[in-house]
């Protein structure tokens, strides 16, 4: 009886499920000179190390944390991988935006159309704060920007490339550390991977550029109104060319 009630519950995850992969990637598959896909996430947190630790600060030593945020850039006939840095360990949506920048700063001229891809955390990327970015802002800071979505997977299902840049990066430098380099600071990690991982930009975000970030959200909650129904969305469509977004449930282009 239990499975009978929840039934349609699951069949509607499950269509979900497919629908978004299926969509974004028949996306992916037809981009123009004009599109790009900015697929996104934050990786876990990466921990300071030294080649060499005693006892006391290998199990119970205050370690530096440091936050990535990954991203693959999707243009014709292009793939680019990223990973931006930063001792602010806030997932927020200044924070987001001060991760994503220089990625968008790097996006070719020639791009008019741009649909970023997450999964859906409202603490993150699926929130009021990040519409009103959308609506009001993302225009005035990347003016080439014509149309744009954002586009969400389905509730636990949102691995997938910029999940490896993530593993990839701490990998990489767990074992600079084991062969006797010490990772004792942001610096210390962005070097190294930049020397180790060409493959792969690595961005440091400072505190002054997420504080600016700030300074916009801060400037305007009073018109940050919430909207009913955030579960649900699926895609968030707008455009310079309207002052309106369009939600919907599930994403299509």
């Amino acid at each position: 009886m239990k499975l009978e009630e929840n039934l349609d519950i699951f069949l509607k995850h499950e269509a979900n499920i497919v629908h978004q992969y299926q969509t974004i990637k028949s996306l992916k598959d037809n981009l123009t000179e004009k599109d790009a896909v900015i697929h996104m996430d934050f990786s876990e947190n990466y921990n300071t190390k030294y080649s060499s630790e005693v006892q006391s600060f290998h199990f119970g030593g205050s370690r530096t944390q440091i936050s990535l945020h990954t991203v693959v850039l999707y243009t014709q006939g292009e793939i680019k991988c990223f990973a931006t840095i930063s001792e602010n360990l806030n997932h927020n949506v200044p924070v987001i935006w001060a991760h994503l920048k220089p990625v968008m700063e790097l996006l070719p001229t020639s791009i008019e159309n741009v649909y970023f891809l997450s999964d859906g955390p409202v603490t993150q990327y699926r929130n009021k704060d990040m519409f009103f970015f959308l609506l009001c802002k993302l225009n005035e800071a990347y003016p080439n920007i014509c149309d744009f979505t954002w586009n969400y997977h389905e509730a636990g299902h949102g691995k997938g490339a910029p999940d490896g840049i993530g593993g990839t990066c701490k990998r990489t430098a767990d074992k600079i550390v084991a062969l006797g380099t010490d990772i004792a600071s942001i610096d210390d990690f962005a070097t190294e991977l930049n020397k180790y991982c060409p493959g792969i930009q690595i961005f440091v975000i400072t505190e002054q550029e997420i504080d600016f970030q700030k300074k916009i959200m801060e400037d305007n909650r009073s018109n940050i109104k919430p909207f009913t129904g955030t579960l649900k969305v699926h895609q968030v469509r707008g455009s310079c060319l309207s002052n309106m977004l369009y939600m919907k449930s599930l994403s299509c282009f």
